[in-house]
């Protein structure tokens, strides 16, 4: 299929051949009829993207102190690599359509094949097909046409604009800005009895929104003698709510909203401006400032969104999802028209030659652009999604024997590019045979980038033809054990990134279809290939027999909806996170763990469970280790700090650079220029061994142990008591 990308490093637009998603539980596959370009987001993602280097980091001070912290953590050769990847990856643009849903996932089924919706979200970008969260998708009413229905989003901002904003029968409520945001609210608040005063630079602007909108009033300047009018206009007292759903570089429209505002009015910021506000003006007038966010509640909750739960009515009576709804009641109750705000129409084939005619600078670009695809007459139904198919289990097929390096990887997201795939390409004789993301764009950009054969948006492509010998997994952890199983199922040889599951069931899913197929899997323990880590060990010698192993790890917090902390997809930073260190714990002590007892160390601190924590570890031949994980440290410590002492001997290492072995008095101290955790030594131990038929580099066993371990440490906080081995 064929979607628009944009390429954020020169600023170009192209159309793309990207891979055909399929259906998802939770989500729908729509076939596209129209979508509507934001004349705002959009317009400005190309702007920027247009920028020189420079003056894309002085509009983001934010990003460039990310970059900044990146080098002082990463060294300069990683962030310069994790920048470059970030500017060559092509990004999807688009939130706002409609079309014919032609599968529904599981739990879509009020969303059936043949079913018309309308479309919002970042996934529901210009494209011939797109995979779109049931929450994000409203059925459109009968009579209202699929172009039309595009304009939904659009429409549901300005809806939850006007709700912020509380705009009651009778309000005067100044609108600055009069593009197709502003003209739809226009519209809104005329049909909810509302008095409405526009302001726009443009006069086609201003008089569209007298002809068609039901403005009473609409003036072009943004300065004093406006606010006067506004003034006027209301009988003196000013206007009680403003809209500003302008775009600029400047402050004039939060100038103008305060001059024209009456005493304690509210001002809803909608559109993106300058947010420096006069606040002489807004002191005096006790004014109210609220920045409206997108389409309503809901919008960047992923529960809401990713997840498709409700929130009930009596709380949250106007979610996004409802705003959406109500947008298209009202176009098919014919109070909302549509009539002037349709701008231009052009074949989605065009759609570059329509974003250079919404650039222009001589004030005639057309207020609005509506991509067509023609739809046609395509039934619904005509796409399916791929399917896994299971092999039988054949351990002949199977067995450590040399092989090909042909590589499939599944999930190719920033982790991926940024170290695993440097490191897979630069192992001689390695081919890249299919990339796999849920989004297509992301899997075709890959594709192109690292020179993948070909790409896909279902992770079965990678093990359900013989093309592929090596699969990467590095989706998110929920997903883990299944990918896995599958893939071993299949006959694949299995890298995947830790944790290996998140709960005991997935474990043991993966632990009886390893042991049936005699199959190869690595997890992404990559400390244990530290160089500075290996001379550690090898300056304590073999004897690990009642060693002490302290691990602090200044970890830093995630913010409450971050991904990883979500008990279901990343399961808690301890399963996910701390896994590592169990794991550097064992291959340090070189011994079965016999008990661990875990510790939440900011039990309510953090909205979404804690992230910080103790552990303790007792192994059978004596060693101990005491691994803390803390969030709440300052950025200027280091990452890790590592110590083993035993029999006289203490060594520490610290953050990978700098070693020091203290022995009978003296301390050596060793060096390294930059900070290496073993990544690239880790999938070259693994793809070598894979090439010659060798013993995995992390045996199978100890990889299991690890994850059984960490299950047993989650379940210890749980219980608040130590576990020993016999009961995990």
């Amino acid at each position: 299929m064929r979607q628009l990308v944009l390429d954020p490093d020169k600023g170009s637009l192209t159309i793309a051949e990207v891979p055909m998603p399929g259906a998802m539980p939770g989500r729908v596959l729509v076939r596209v009829a129209a979508s509507v370009v934001s004349t705002g987001t959009e317009m400005m993602k190309l702007r920027t993207a247009k920028q020189p280097l420079w003056e894309k980091a002085r509009s983001r001070p934010d990003q460039v102190a990310q970059v900044l912290q990146s080098v002082r953590t990463d060294g300069v050769i990683a962030t310069v690599q994790k920048v470059r990847e970030r500017l060559n990856t092509p990004q999807p643009l688009g939130y706002s359509l409609a079309g014919i849903v032609t599968a529904a996932g599981e739990g879509c089924e009020e969303l059936g094949a043949g079913t018309a919706v309308a479309c919002a979200g970042i996934t529901a970008s210009h494209a011939e097909y797109v995979v779109v969260p049931k929450n994000l998708a409203v059925r459109v009413p009968a009579g209202v046409r699929l172009e039309d229905a595009a304009f939904t989003t659009i429409g549901a901002i300005a809806m939850h604009g006007i709700r912020t904003g509380q705009v009651a029968l009778g309000d005067r409520v100044l609108i600055v800005g009069l593009g197709l945001l502003g003209q739809i609210a226009a519209r809104l608040c005329a049909a909810a009895g509302a008095h409405v005063f526009g302001v726009d630079p443009r006069p086609d602007r201003t008089r569209l929104a007298l002809e068609s909108s039901g403005a009473e009033v609409a003036e072009t300047a943004l300065d004093p003698a406006t606010a006067a009018s506004v003034m006027a206009w209301s009988g003196g007292r000013g206007a009680d709510v403003i809209l500003v759903t302008a775009g600029g570089a400047d402050n004039s429209p939060l100038r103008l909203a305060g001059e024209a505002a009456r005493d304690r009015a509210r001002v809803v910021v909608v559109g993106l401006v300058d947010m420096q506000v006069p606040r002489e003006l807004y002191y005096m007038k006790e004014l109210s400032l609220t920045v409206s966010r997108s389409y309503g509640p809901g919008r960047y909750d992923p529960e809401f969104e990713e997840k498709g739960v409700a929130y009930p009515i009596g709380f949250v009576p106007w979610d996004e999802r409802r705003n959406m709804t109500e947008f298209l009641d009202l176009l098919a109750a014919g109070r909302m028209t549509l009539e002037g705000l349709r701008g231009m129409a052009l074949p989605f084939d065009r759609a570059p030659e329509g974003y250079a005619a919404l650039s222009g600078g001589d004030g005639a670009a057309p207020i609005a652009l509506v991509l067509e695809y023609g739809l046609g007459e395509a039934t619904a139904g005509s796409v399916s999604s791929p399917r896994a198919t299971a092999g039988p289990y054949d351990v002949g097929e199977i067995a450590f024997a040399p092989r090909d390096l042909r590589v499939s990887m599944v999930g190719v997201g920033n982790f991926a590019t940024a170290t695993l795939l440097p490191a897979i390409r630069s192992v001689p004789g390695v081919a890249l045979v299919r990339a796999i993301a849920s989004t297509p764009l992301r899997a075709e950009a890959v594709r192109h980038r690292w020179g993948f054969t070909t790409a896909g948006a279902a992770a079965a492509e990678a093990w359900s033809t013989p093309d592929s010998d090596v699969l990467f997994i590095a989706t998110r952890h929920d997903t883990h054990a299944r990918l896995t199983e599958e893939a071993l199922r299949a006959g694949r040889a299995v890298f995947v990134e830790k944790p290996l599951a998140l709960d005991p069931g997935g474990l043991e899913c993966v632990e009886t279809v390893l042991r049936a197929t005699a199959g190869r899997l690595m997890v992404g323990f990559n400390r244990r290939f530290a160089p500075s880590l290996d001379s550690a060990l090898r300056a304590l010698g073999p004897n690990r027999a009642g060693l002490r192993f302290l691990c602090r790890v200044n970890a830093g917090a995630l913010p409450p909806s971050h991904w990883l902390l979500d008990p279901e997809i990343g399961g808690g930073r301890l399963l996910g996170e701390v896994c590592h260190f169990l794991d550097l714990a064992c291959f340090v002590a070189k011994s079965p763990p016999a008990e661990v007892q875990a510790h939440a160390l900011d039990t309510g601190a953090h909205t979404n469970g804690p992230q910080s924590y103790r552990v303790e570890i007792a192994f059978e031949n004596g060693a101990t280790a005491g691994i803390d994980y803390l969030a709440g440290g300052d950025v200027s410590l280091p990452k890790e700090r590592f110590e083993i002492h035993r029999s006289g001997v203490s060594i520490v290492l610290d953050d990978f650079r700098t070693l020091s072995i203290h022995r009978g008095g003296s301390r050596q101290t060793r060096r390294w220029a930059s900070r290496d955790k073993g990544h690239v030594a880790e999938i070259r131990a693994f793809l070598e061994a894979v090439r010659t038929g060798g013993p995995t580099p992390i045996p199978e066993e100890e990889s299991l142990t690890s994850t059984a371990l960490t299950l047993a440490a989650a379940r210890s906080l749980r219980e608040r008591r130590a576990l020993d081995r016999g009961t995990w």
